[in-house]
């Protein structure tokens, strides 16, 4: 894939399937100290959009022997906590990795081990969507397309609602730019 810049880029993306509606999209994910090899060690992580950074519990830091950077007074959604800060290497399903990031060590709620946050998720693009009974939640990075979803909307009810045949040479109502007898013609 060529990003704007004309260079290949390699894109990671990584989707799960929850049998149902998930309020707690949760994955396993591992961690290691930045420069570290990754443990077999399985750790349970929700993400969280309303974290604005990514979070390990106390004991996962101390269990990997993380080596603490700083410390930081954070608020959470249990009140104010003082928490350590970690450089780890992180790695989701399908080998999406996040080589490097300053990950904070608090309490969390058993069994939650991890919050992954908006640091990482804006590190691409996250969509999590709930279709025939089955949430999915997609994560791909770097980003390097729009996802807009009034618009596919707005796509959709012209396609949908339009009284008018659409002529050959006419733009495709599915809002690719392409002429419809090159697009969605082609598959009717």
């Amino acid at each position: 894939m060529n990003n704007y810049s004309g260079k290949k880029q390699t894109v990671s993306a990584y989707t799960e399937n929850y049998n149902g509606i998930s309020h707690y999209p949760s994955t396993i994910i591992h961690v290691a100290a930045y420069g570290n090899q990754f443990t077999n060690r399985p750790i349970h992580a929700i993400w969280d959009t309303g974290a604005s950074g990514t979070v390990i519990s106390k004991e996962i830091a101390n269990e990997l022997k993380l080596p603490i950077v700083s410390m930081r007074d954070v608020n959470t959604a249990s009140g104010q906590d003082k928490v350590s800060l970690h450089y780890v290497s992180l790695a989701l399903p399908n080998n999406v990795v996040i080589p490097q990031i300053l990950v904070g060590a608090c309490s969390l709620v058993s069994p939650l081990e991890a919050l992954i946050g908006m640091d990482i998720i804006s590190l691409g693009d996250f969509a999590i969507s709930n279709f025939n009974n089955t949430t999915k939640v997609n994560f791909r990075t770097p980003s390097f397309a729009d996802i807009d979803f009034i618009q596919w909307a707005k796509n959709l009810d012209t396609s949908v609602q339009s009284d008018k045949k659409t002529g050959r040479n006419d733009s495709c109502p599915c809002g690719s730019g392409k002429k419809y007898k090159n697009c969605c013609e082609r598959h009717t």
